[in-house]
């Protein structure tokens, strides 16, 4: 995972630390995932409950269900507790790509830090301007250079061309797009086609997807994560890994 600029400390913003007596001492965060049925979100959460746990940290997990509307009324409920509930910052893999920005700018303004996961968006440096004493922040991996590498596999697998599904995530999302950009600039000057399908990343997203036409099947199928691929339905109707 690749930090962004920004404060290194988590907790070290205008509500920093121990002013709520319910945290017992405690640093208290939250961090906001995805849903429950994306097997990278629990693996995700349990490392975050692991590293708060060696860090001391009193760490509260959340799940929206892949449902924006749900996951800004969960974190609206904290923005607008009473401030010695307030926690020291958000962290959060927001459902849609813009990144919430309400929810961030009212969050800052009530002196809670916010950390997007995987999510590039414009309105992070503006933020942490205005509040210098907040962390704000973004982590993420190399989503371009994961595209790019998944392109170069096609290229050994297909050397002399072919069709390629490409099933990928949520295409409002930074990390669907980078990814995408990558893989075609990979394949660019090749005989490789790939048909684009969107999905949610989740085992039941990829279930509903199939090859579309009646045309030639893929000779290969591509996708953020291996159960998406095992489940991915092909003209026949059947699974192919």
């Amino acid at each position: 995972m690749l930090p962004h600029s920004g404060p290194p400390v988590v907790g070290q913003g205008e509500h920093a630390e121990c002013d709520n007596p319910g945290t017992m001492g405690k640093t208290r965060l939250i961090a906001s995932f995805l849903s429950e049925e994306q097997e990278f979100q629990v693996m995700q959460a349990a490392d975050a409950k692991l590293a708060a746990e060696r860090a001391g940290l009193d760490l509260e997990v959340l799940f929206a269900e892949n449902n924006a509307v749900l996951q800004i009324q969960q974190l609206f409920r904290f923005v607008h507790a009473p401030e010695a509930e307030r926690p020291a910052a958000i962290i959060v893999e927001t459902v849609v790509g813009e990144g919430l920005e309400r929810v961030a700018r009212n969050a800052a303004r009530a002196g809670i830090g916010w950390v997007l996961l995987n999510r590039n968006v414009p309105y992070l440096e503006a933020l942490r301007k205005d509040h210098p004493r907040l962390p704000i922040s973004v982590v993420t991996t190399d989503q371009l250079e994961i595209g790019r590498i998944q392109g170069r596999q096609f290229r050994a697998l297909l050397p002399k061309g072919g069709s390629v599904l490409y099933l990928q995530g949520p295409p409002d999302t930074s990390a669907a797009k980078e990814r995408l950009q990558g893989m075609q600039e990979a394949i660019a000057g090749t005989k490789i086609q790939a048909k684009v399908l969107n999905g949610e990343w989740t085992e039941a997203s990829a279930r509903r997807r199939s090859w579309p036409g009646s045309g030639s099947r893929p000779r290969r199928a591509s996708t953020p994560t291996s159960w998406a691929a095992r489940t991915t339905r092909w003209p026949s109707g059947r699974g192919r890994p």
